[in-house]
C-alpha cells in the first residue's frame, strides 16, 4: 500500500469487513509457527487466541502450568471449566498481590459456599492498587504472529484490539452475582448495606487505577457499581461514599452511556488514516483508553478533547 493510500480515510469497510471475524490463520499454519518457534510460552498464548482449537490452550497448561498469563487464559476457557476452580486458586498463588486474582478467587469461593473466606478475598481485592490481566501480554503475543503470517499491518492491529482478558470477565460478573444474592438475603438492613457497599467498592475498583485502561472493564464495573448502588437508600449518608448512592448511580449511568458511545469504534474512527488508527490502537495498548481517547478526540477536533475521559 503506497504512503497516499495509508493516509486517506480507513472508512466503516476495513473497521467491521467480514474478514475480522474470519480465523487470521488455518491450523496448518498455526502449527507451523508452533514448531518455528519451538512452542514456546508466546507461541502457545498467540495460538490459543488466534485458534478455535482448545488442544493449543491444553499445550500450553501442560508446559506452562505456573506462568500466569496462561492461568488466566485457562481460567477464562469453558474447556477447562471443570478445573476452572483448581486453576482460580494456582493463579492466585502466583499472584498474591494482583486484585484479579482476588477477585476471581472471592467469587469462586462465595460459589462453593465458603462466605467467610470469600468475602476476605474480595475484600483484599477491594484495597489492591495492582491489577494485571495480562492484555498487553496477550497483544503482542498475536501480533508477533500475524506479522509472520503476513498480515497487513492495519489488520494485525485490529485483531489484537479486542482485549482478550475479556475472556475471564464472565467469572469476576458470576462473583459479583454471588456477592448480591448474599446481600439480597442478608439477615439484617445492617448486613445488606455492608455487603453492598462491598460490592460498589468492587465495581469502582474495576473503573479506576490500573483496571480501568480497558474501556471493557470499565464497562463491568459501571455494571457492578449500578447494581449495588440500586440496593442502597438511595439518601444513605455514608463514610465510604463521596456523596449519595443516588448521585453516584446518576454519574454512573452518565459515564456508562457516554463510554459506549467512546467504544463504538466503528462510527469514531471510519474518517482516520490507516496510520492514526494504527497509532491509536497502540496508545490504547500502551497507555490505556482513557489516555489514548485524548489524543482520538484531538484527531477529530472535538470539544474538550484535551480532557481526559470520565
Amino acid at each position: 500500500m503506497s504512503d497516499g493510500d495509508k493516509n486517506r480515510p480507513v472508512g466503516k469497510r476495513l473497521l467491521s469487513g467480514d474478514h475480522l471475524s474470519q480465523p487470521a490463520a488455518d491450523e496448518a499454519t498455526i502449527t507451523a509457527y508452533l514448531e518455528r518457534h519451538g512452542h514456546s510460552k508466546d507461541a502457545l498464548v498467540a495460538a490459543a487466541l488466534l485458534s478455535p482449537n482448545p488442544a493449543h490452550l491444553r499445550e500450553a497448561a501442560e508446559r506452562y502450568p505456573d506462568d500466569p498469563n496462561i492461568q488466566l487464559l485457562i481460567i477464562g476457557s469453558d474447556a477447562f471449566s471443570e478445573d476452572r476452580s483448581e486453576w482460580i486458586e494456582r493463579f492466585k498463588k502466583s499472584q498474591p498481590d494482583n486484585a484479579v486474582a482476588a477477585l476471581l478467587l472471592g467469587g469462586d469461593l462465595l460459589a462453593r459456599g465458603d462466605v467467610e473466606n470469600g468475602l476476605a478475598e474480595l475484600r483484599l481485592a477491594a484495597s489492591q492498587t495492582t491489577h494485571d490481566d495480562f492484555a498487553a501480554e496477550g497483544a503482542l503475543a498475536m501480533q508477533s504472529a500475524l506479522i509472520e503470517f503476513g498480515i497487513p499491518p492495519l489488520e494485525v492491529k485490529l485483531r489484537t484490539l479486542p482485549v482478550h482478558a475479556i475472556r475471564h470477565l464472565q467469572q469476576l460478573q458470576e462473583g459479583a452475582k454471588s456477592l448480591q444474592t448474599l446481600a439480597e438475603t442478608a439477615s439484617s438492613p445492617e448486613e445488606k448495606t455492608e455487603l453492598a457497599t462491598l460490592g460498589v467498592a468492587l465495581g469502582n475498583h474495576m473503573t479506576q487505577g490500573e483496571a480501568n485502561r480497558a474501556g471493557i472493564n470499565r464497562l463491568v464495573g459501571y455494571s457492578i457499581e449500578s447494581r449495588f448502588l440500586n440496593m442502597l437508600d438511595p439518601d444513605l449518608d455514608s463514610p465510604s461514599f463521596p456523596e449519595s448512592p443516588a448521585a453516584m448511580l446518576r454519574e454512573v449511568e452518565a459515564d456508562t452511556a457516554q463510554l459506549k458511545a467512546d467504544l463504538n469504534l466503528d462510527a469514531r474512527i471510519a474518517d482516520l488514516s490507516e496510520q492514526q488508527v494504527i497509532h491509536l490502537i497502540d496508545r490504547i495498548h500502551t497507555v490505556g483508553q482513557p489516555e489514548a481517547w485524548i489524543w482520538l478526540r484531538e484527531q477529530l477536533g472535538e470539544a474538550g478533547a484535551g480532557e481526559r475521559p470520565q
